[in-house]
């Protein structure tokens, strides 16, 4: 897969970038695929990092650390490219000076062909956070605060001098604000701006080991683990206020999980897929939520940390070995 991402980068119209390649589980013979990609390719710059510690947003703190680049692009392994995506971000970096983070479409492609209850499911959403199909506006759009997405995300290396990606994983546990802390921090950054632009396009590519109900329902743990996160970013973590929050949590989905298990389980037209994906919001919220009574993975610790002041430049001390296969 990694290889079809960064064939989508050769082929761009520029050239002027480099690829940073972070491998974020243990080291399976990736970085030889890369050098022989190189050998073969060698008007291409890549470099590899082998980083195998929690989550992808630690490992794009690495690549943006070890970066050279005064413009640094997001990109994950299950994307391709338009080949105008690196140009059109250069372009209008350049032409605004006043815009330090930016975001484009994040377009669904299936490998192979979806079912029709997929089709069906997601006939006319510009934006879907079960698959992750992400068009929102049809013109570039500059504000304080643009809704973008991690996996088509650009910024000016200024950024990281008072943000950078925030750790989404912590000892194991899915569980932090991901690239919506960073989001945030640049919105309430005064004279800071966001744009989106449209026509710097990503695809992002779903095998069919993902097109099941099972999916559907894993998906919803994005949304309601942010939820819960900022709720305690804000909210004293005693047994009083988590017991609390059980019940107000039963209450607000006990309906869902009746129609759930009742009428809904298993079925794939549209209304039964949306009643199973907000019922798995309130069975992982109440997950979530005994996490940290039961302080699993540190997650108390992990949660203060960012309350009081979660150093986003922050980079667990680990021996980093680059490898740099260079242009001609």
């Amino acid at each position: 897969m990694l290889l079809r991402t960064v064939e989508s980068l050769r082929n761009q119209t520029t050239h002027d970038f480099e690829v940073v390649v972070i491998n974020n589980f243990k080291e399976d013979g990736l970085k030889e695929k890369l050098a022989n990609y190189s050998s073969e390719n060698p008007a291409l710059e890549l470099v590899y990092i082998n980083y195998p510690l929690d989550g992808a947003y630690g490992a794009r703190s690495v690549g943006m650390t070890y970066s050279k680049g005064d413009v640094i692009i997001s990109v994950d392994d299950d994307e391709t490219c338009h080949p105008n995506f690196v140009q059109s971000y250069i372009d209008f970096f350049e032409a605004h000076d006043e815009v330090v983070l930016a975001g484009g479409p994040y377009i669904l492609r299936f490998d192979t062909p979806a079912p029709a209850w997929v089709t069906e499911y997601l006939a006319g959403k510009k934006i879907d956070y079960v698959w992750g199909n992400f068009e929102l506006f049809e013109e570039t759009k500059i504000d304080e605060a643009v809704n973008v997405w991690g996996g088509n995300m650009a910024m000016r290396r200024s950024v990281f001098s008072y943000t950078g990606w925030y750790p989404g994983k912590n000892n194991g546990l899915s569980f932090g604000p991901h690239e919506s802390g960073m989001v945030l921090d640049v919105a309430n950054k005064k004279g800071q701006l966001m744009a989106y632009l449209p026509h710097a396009i990503v695809y992002h590519h779903m095998p069919a080991s993902r097109l099941t109900v099972k999916h559907v329902r894993w998906s919803a743990s994005y949304m309601i683990t942010m939820r819960v996160f900022y709720r305690y970013t804000k909210r004293k973590i005693t047994f009083f206020n988590l017991v609390g929050d059980y019940f107000k949590t039963i209450f607000e989905y006990y309906k869902l999980w009746i129609k759930d298990i009742l009428f809904a389980k298993g079925k794939t037209d549209p209304k039964s897929l949306d009643t199973q994906y907000l019922a798995s919001m309130g069975y992982i919220k109440m997950k979530y939520l005994t996490w940290i009574l039961t302080n699993k993975g540190n997650i108390r610790e992990f949660i203060k940390k960012y309350a009081t002041g979660f150093s986003k430049y922050e980079i667990i001390e680990t021996a980093v070995k680059i490898d740099r296969f260079s242009k001609n």
